[in-house]
């Protein structure tokens, strides 16, 4: 079958120019190394304060470092610093969401909101 295949394309090529050849062979040359190219490294991680990570779960601040205190949320400490890095957050997520059988659960709306970098209690509840 690639024999058959192959003697076809050879008797289809003998009807180009060299030039064609030429971007066939170049065509199918990127094809072949972009498909063995390992993914590009991350060139920027941008480290989230917790806030910042809590904000873009749809959970509260106070959930989120306790989710990072009890080791579940990955996450760099120096000295009074904790900072999640955004690759860690997405890997995170997509572990959550495949224990759950790839459905994320519904997030509620928080009873806080991001002001000013602190969480503040939104009027209206109780």
């Amino acid at each position: 079958m690639k024999d058959q295949t192959l003697s076809a394309l050879l008797s289809d090529l003998g009807a180009l120019s060299r030039d064609e050849i030429a971007g066939v062979l170049l065509a199918l040359a990127a094809r072949v190394l972009n498909e063995q190219a390992p993914a590009p490294a991350v060139v920027s991680d941008r480290a989230l304060t917790v806030p910042e990570a809590a904000e873009r779960l749809g959970f509260t601040v106070q959930y989120t470092r306790g989710l990072v205190q009890r080791h579940e949320l990955p996450a760099v400490r120096e000295g009074k610093y904790v900072r999640v890095s955004e690759s860690a957050l997405q890997r995170w997520i997509r572990a959550k969401e495949s224990e759950g059988g790839g459905v994320p659960a519904p997030i509620r709306p928080s009873r806080y909101s991001l002001v000013g970098g602190t969480a503040r209690r939104r009027s209206g509840h109780a």
